[in-house]
């Protein structure tokens, strides 16, 4: 009898037990509501507002243009550059240099690039990057030994029993409202802060990137809803956004540690999104000088990517990146593409598969989709005949 009157006693201690944790629980969650998420979220989509003021007219523009033209043989290129030279020559002049920015809005990106904005917003999509994966590598370590192909359900499993999801859900959003008010900060970058901030903002990046691939692999992904564009797609958005602008590596030279981390991207990542803007940062990362065994390098992962992918959008980021990196009249690049890779060939192979997906799977991913594998396809045809008469 006396056993089980403390068995009692130790069952409604533990209920007891129970009730105030959950309590306890609830009040943090209401706590981190109001003097976090809510404030934060609301400074980010002001910030995000601000440095985008303006941007609708050209949005409004597009929408209201004319379908644009498909381009369906080799005939059409001439008609393509034809059309292409007077859309230059509007960007030369509408651009970044010229006049189409008004004084008011370069007031306030001097005031807001002037303060500490762009280092506390970085700031804060640092620690948002990261507070998920060390809260995850704090929990204790699991007892059963998961086989290897469970090993990422039950990871998921026992973090989400400790970690609720709508605070994990809240978390990914705020960070990725951090992202893109970022991204939005960094695209208006004087070129003389470009110059003097670069190379630390660009290690930031690539840290918040290693920092995404180590989540993807533990697991993690399939907190994102279906249909959501995933964090790190937004983050290597950026990160192409920046390398495209500043031209990374072409003052200090490409690193191993870049080119490991974006081909990583390029071959294991399941979103196709980062796989585009890795691959495409694969064509640009690295300076004209880069030293022949980088060049070989990144040849050897861009021709890998190239045979094993199947999305037409990534197929067509890699297309470009290959005709990025061997686009130079460069002896040793040239020596690189046609000899020790055989591009040449390759390119041909691959032309005949390439124009099929894009009348077969283009049309999944929305008109511009169209135009754009289409005119990649174009380009390739164009390349191709390019080096042949080099040779």
């Amino acid at each position: 009898m006396v056993g089980k009157r403390g068995l009692r006693t130790a069952r409604r201690g533990a209920r007891k037990a129970l009730e105030e944790a959950q309590a306890s629980l609830a009040a943090a969650e209401e706590e981190w509501e109001e003097r976090v998420v809510v404030p934060l979220s609301l400074a980010l989509e002001v910030l995000t507002a601000l440095v985008g003021e303006g941007g609708g007219e050209d949005e409004e523009e597009e929408e209201g243009e004319e379908e644009e033209e498909e381009w369906d043989s080799d005939q059409d290129e001439d008609r393509m550059e034809a059309m292409a030279a007077p859309q230059q020559l509007l960007e030369v002049e509408g651009g970044r240099e010229g006049g189409g920015v008004s004084a008011a809005r370069q007031l306030l990106f001097s005031l807001l690039l002037g303060t500490e904005v762009l280092p506390r917003a970085f700031q804060v999509a640092q620690s948002l990057s990261g507070c998920l994966l060390q809260a995850l590598s704090s929990l204790p370590s699991s007892s059963s030994s998961a086989v290897e192909g469970g090993r990422e359900e039950e990871e998921r499993r026992r973090s989400s029993t400790i970690i609720p999801i709508p605070l994990i859900r809240q978390v990914l959003e705020l960070r990725s409202r951090a992202v893109l008010a970022l991204g939005s900060l960094l695209s208006e970058m004087p070129s003389l802060m470009l110059e003097t901030e670069g190379g630390r903002v660009w290690e930031g990046l690539l840290k918040m990137g290693e920092e995404g691939m180590e989540e993807e692999g533990r697991g993690h992904g399939p907190w994102y809803c279906r249909g959501e564009e995933p964090w790190l797609g937004l983050l290597t958005g950026v990160m192409g956004s920046f390398v495209r602008r500043r031209g990374v590596g072409g003052r200090e030279g490409g690193r191993e540690g870049e080119v490991e981390l974006l081909a990583r991207m390029v071959r294991t990542c399941p979103y196709f999104e980062v796989r585009v803007n890795a691959a495409g940062m694969l064509g640009c990362v690295c300076p004209s000088s880069s030293p022949s065994s980088l060049v070989s390098s990144v040849g050897k992962i861009l021709k890998e990517a190239l045979l094993t992918e199947t999305h037409v959008l990534v197929e067509a980021a890699v297309l470009n990146a290959i005709m990025d990196w061997f686009s130079d009249d460069d002896k040793e690049r040239d020596r690189v593409f046609m000899e020790e890779l055989g591009f040449l060939s390759v390119l041909k192979e691959v032309l005949p598969a390439f124009r099929l997906k894009c009348k077969v799977e283009a049309g999944k991913h929305g008109k511009d989709a169209v135009g754009h594998v289409k005119e990649t396809a174009l380009n390739v045809a164009r390349f191709i005949k390019y080096k042949q008469k080099a040779v």
